[in-house]
């Protein structure tokens, strides 16, 4: 991967692409994948589980064999830990100037006391249709590893 800045992608499940934003490599390992360093460029987004606020800064972890990426949120204004945002997400395809994510819609927030909610069923059950054959089962096994991973305390290996 490029040194200093790399582009992250994130298609629909129609592999149409809906934002792209500029990201800095972390050096951080991460087996079969990577961690970039972005942050929040729009206006805030105040959702029931936290804040989006412009300027927190987020540690996105993606993987080239998992079915989700997860994104540690921070505060921009005290850099405290807000909590795990986790994309539902086919596998990542990784290049030297791009990471390319391809949702799925359902999504997970994970509070920093371990507090795991599940977000956007509607919507993932609205395109369930349009997954190819085992996507769907894929998900919800990924949806599980997500609760084991946020029960022990290791959602960002």
């Amino acid at each position: 991967m490029t040194v200093g800045r790399i582009d992250v992608v994130k298609l629909n499940h129609l592999d149409e692409e809906v934002l792209r934003y500029g990201a800095e490599p972390l050096s951080v390992f991460v087996p079969n994948g990577v961690a970039v360093r972005a942050y929040f460029g729009r206006d805030d987004v105040v959702t029931a589980y936290t804040t989006f606020a412009k300027g927190d800064r987020l540690h996105e972890y993606f993987w080239t064999d998992r079915w989700y990426n997860v994104f540690a949120l921070y505060a921009a204004d005290s850099d405290r830990l807000k909590g795990w945002y986790c994309n539902l997400c086919r596998p990542t395809i990784i290049t030297e100037t791009e990471i390319i994510w391809r949702d799925v819609a359902l999504d997970v927030w994970v509070a920093p006391d371990g507090t795991f909610q599940l977000l956007d069923e509607d919507e993932f059950e609205a395109i369930a249709a349009a997954l190819k054959p085992g996507e769907y089962e894929r998900v919800w096994s990924a949806v599980q590893e997500l609760r084991r991973l946020a029960t022990t305390g290791q959602l960002e290996r």
